[in-house]
């Protein structure tokens, strides 16, 4: 099934919402582009000043601002609260004075429509969860401004029948967006990847194809490396899994992987090793990392057991190379420290086989590794020999789906029955402030221009520090 028709053009302006889309030619399959580089200059000091994309502007949930709020109440330091329409996990990214978020309106049944079979272990394969693939569904691009809340622009990028289900609790608008200062990109998994300026004028649309999620949804976000988006689509049980890398000022895919991986929902994360960016995948089969620049596979070591890796890695120096995090947290539970360095084989410095949850991803932060379970235990580990610093839970019991940030020597972290704890980065665990909004928190929270930026299942929170003096953010 093809959503868009190829007409050959790449970066055609889509008009009236998106009624015209250009998809780009693809290079061969499997095959880099010529003279392409992982070597590539460096991100502009803009970036480090918003929240552009997953986890932040160095994609580990960590932020340098200052002076910025511990609690969270509407009514004393809440800037201002916006209903979002349908729904999303998507956590929101701010550039400049814009925030951007995806969201999924569904309708009714579309006759005669289908989601496709899956296979897992060889076998017809149906997930009891999955849901809402036979419905219409109105996918949306949203741009609110940062200082007041109201909607600056809404794009429709499909307003139809979807490919695939999803699971009961994931949506059709799961995936984070990434801004560059130019352009904001948008992915709806097979639905497309989607180019608007940040005035929201449509640029391209690229279709990446048909890739099966088993009828789960979405959980990979796209990763900004250079000039190229990289975009992980793996499919079912492995056959037809492919990383693209796909050109963000024409939408054309400028190099495409072919690789043996099991569906898995692990964010890749950027690794510099040695002068090279190397592109570090999680997966069921292999942990495996590529050249960022061309798609070329560089090494792979031991998956963990049986199982496929949600959370996004985090690293740190080590050498000429880093020092990687990476983990599991269904069925097994694993946090694993890899030594990866520069033309040998990467080695396990230690692991840790308890505390690791289903989807929060981990926060490497004031020389700690910190991680969830699901049911909010909170773990705290040296980062260099694995050893525990602390074992605790927040107040109030919950569950935990959304990743945590570090701020000012805090870690915030939010749970589905819409409770916010802020407690030390430190070695000792100890509550700095505790929190409540009405709604589930499944999103992951932005930080930029002194404002905290907060996602409920509903609405979209800014709050900002009472000691910050200004009612909009500063910039």
């Amino acid at each position: 099934m093809r959503k868009f028709p190829r007409l050959g053009v790449s970066g055609a302006v889509l008009a009236a919402g998106i009624a015209a889309l250009a998809l780009p030619r693809a290079v061969s399959a499997g095959q880099p582009a010529s003279g392409s580089s992982s070597r590539e200059t460096p991100a502009p000091a803009d970036w480090f000043a918003n929240w552009p994309a997953w986890r932040g502007p160095t994609a580990d949930g960590v932020s340098t601002e200052t002076g910025l709020p511990v609690h969270f109440d509407p009514d004393t330091n809440g800037l201002w609260k916006t209903a979002i329409p349908g729904e999303g996990h998507s956590s929101p990214v701010v550039w400049d004075q814009l925030v951007f978020v995806s969201a999924a309106i569904a309708g009714d049944p579309v006759p005669g429509h289908q989601p496709p079979v899956h296979v897992r272990n060889g076998e017809v394969y149906l997930h009891a969860g999955s849901t809402a693939g036979d419905l219409h569904h109105t996918l949306l691009a949203l741009a609110y401004d940062a200082r007041t809340g109201q909607e600056v622009w809404r794009r429709t990028v499909h307003d139809g029948p979807v490919y695939d289900n999803r699971y009961r609790t994931n949506t059709y608008a799961s995936l984070t967006a990434i801004a560059d200062g130019e352009r904001v990109y948008f992915s709806f998994g097979n639905q497309g990847l989607f180019a608007f300026t940040l005035e929201g004028e449509p640029l391209w649309a690229t279709d990446l194809g048909d890739f099966g999620v088993w009828g789960l949804g979405h959980g990979i976000m796209p990763v900004l490396h250079g000039e190229t988006l990289i975009l992980v689509c793996d499919n079912d049980d492995g056959e037809g899994s492919r990383i693209f890398g796909v050109d963000r000022r024409s939408g054309e895919i400028v190099w495409s992987t072919e690789r043996r991986a099991r569906k898995g929902w692990a964010t890749p994360a950027l690794l510099p090793v040695g002068g090279v960016t190397q592109l570090f995948v999680p997966g069921y089969h292999a942990l495996a990392a590529y050249d960022a620049g061309s798609g070329v596979e560089l090494w792979r070591t031991a998956p963990f057991e049986d199982s496929a890796p949600v959370h996004t890695p985090v690293h740190q120096p080590f050498g000429d190379g880093r020092l990687v995090f990476v983990s599991t947290g269904y069925p097994g539970k694993e946090m694993r420290a890899l030594e990866v360095l520069p033309g040998v084989e990467p080695r396990v410095r230690w692991t840790y086989e308890r505390g690791t949850g289903y989807l929060p991803s981990a926060l490497l932060y004031q020389g700690i590794l910190f991680f969830l379970s699901d049911g909010g235990v909170i773990t705290a580990l040296d980062p260099e020999d694995g050893s525990l610093h602390f074992q605790a839970r927040p107040t109030h019991p919950g569950r935990y789906h959304s990743s945590p940030i570090g701020y000012e020597g805090h870690v915030l972290i939010g749970s589905l029955e819409g409770d916010l704890t802020v407690f030390r980065a430190a070695d000792e665990f100890e509550i700095v402030a505790e929190s409540s909004l009405p709604e589930a928190i499944w999103a992951s929270p932005a930080i930029a221009g002194g404002t905290l930026f907060l996602r409920s299942v509903d609405a979209l929170y800014a709050f900002r520090s009472p000691a910050a003096g200004e009612t909009t953010p500063a910039r």
